[in-house]
């Protein structure tokens, strides 16, 4: 089948998808590009021809027809078929919008109905809690006014559970370095300074140089062990306003706020499917980056080889 009948059956198909009229527009271009150079070619050479005498010329006009014809047509079927597809890719992107769209209609009544059926009650348990939070807290404080003799004062509800430290500091990773360092300095040099450091004979002292010139100068320095400790600092509470203190609002307007402590407050979460995974589990999710790697060097006298950075 030539790329004429291809077209054509491509044409007459009752519901071609886009992909498929963008390959016939494509294997269009292409007939029409390669007919158009080879009817050029022939033309050149038609003088040729003439000069070949009236049987040869007449042969030639016929094929430089033919090819005109193919130009032609190929012509025809790619602008049908780039129409075809401009049509049919509209319409597959309206369905998709279509379809998009009925998909967040559904979602949304769905949830919706969700959010009428079940935040009254979860608000309620919450008002609860608090309620017995803010009575704790009124008793600890009045305990605290007059507590009896030797006893430390209590500390507020929040304060015992949010404020505390909540994940020590981890190492990860040690090991014994030698890194070249100024004398009575607890600390190795920076990175940067290690590389520009000019070692004696000896290779375990030599000079950090202050320029680059010829009698520019430097300090002494020796290459001293270190421990190397790789780790993530200590998290401490959640400190900052206290759950008592944020409001709980109603969904309708004319329905009153299960809590409203004077001051409206709205958390905005900016991952909210971590979060709420983490409620879910009840165990504290930390991301690599909620806790930064650094590092520490600690001087040491340890015996034995040590690596070098």
């Amino acid at each position: 089948m030539n790329i004429f009948d291809r077209s054509r059956s491509l044409l007459k198909k009752k519901s071609p998808t886009a992909a498929e009229l963008a390959e016939g527009v494509a294997a269009a271009r292409e007939a029409y590009e390669t007919a158009k150079v080879k009817a050029g070619r022939e033309r050149l050479l038609h003088p040729k021809h003439l000069l070949a005498g009236a049987f040869e010329a007449t042969k030639h006009k016929q094929l430089l027809a033919e090819l005109d014809s193919d130009v032609q047509d190929a012509t025809v079927f790619l602008a049908a078929l780039e129409e075809r597809h401009a049509e049919v890719a509209a319409a597959e992107a309206e369905a998709a919008r279509l379809a998009r769209y009925d998909e967040a209609a559904k979602l949304a009544a769905e949830v919706g109905e969700e959010l009428a059926t079940k935040y009254p009650e979860l608000a309620a348990g919450l008002v609860q809690l608090l309620h017995r939070v803010t009575y704790s807290d009124d008793a600890i404080s009045a305990a605290n006014e007059d507590r009896p003799a030797g006893r430390e004062r209590l500390r507020r509800v929040e304060e015992m559970v949010r404020d505390g430290p909540d994940l020590p500091r981890k190492n990860i990773r040690e090991r014994v370095v030698a890194l070249w360092a100024f004398e009575r300095s607890q600390q190795p040099l920076s990175e940067d300074q290690q590389a520009k450091v000019i070692a004696h004979g000896d290779r375990h002292t030599g000079f950090l140089p202050h320029g680059s010139g010829a009698f520019a100068g430097g300090s002494p320095v020796a290459k001293r062990r270190f421990r190397r400790i790789e780790y993530v600092e200590r998290v401490d509470g959640l400190r900052g306003a206290r759950l008592a203190d944020m409001a709980i609002p109603s969904l309708r307007a004319r329905d009153p706020d299960f809590w409203t402590p004077g001051e409206f407050y709205n958390p905005k979460l900016a991952d909210t499917q971590r979060r709420l995974n983490v409620i879910q589990s009840g165990e504290r999710v930390w991301r690599p980056e909620d806790r930064k790697v650094k590092v520490e060097y600690v001087p040491t006298e340890e015996p034995g080889d040590a690596e070098t950075d």
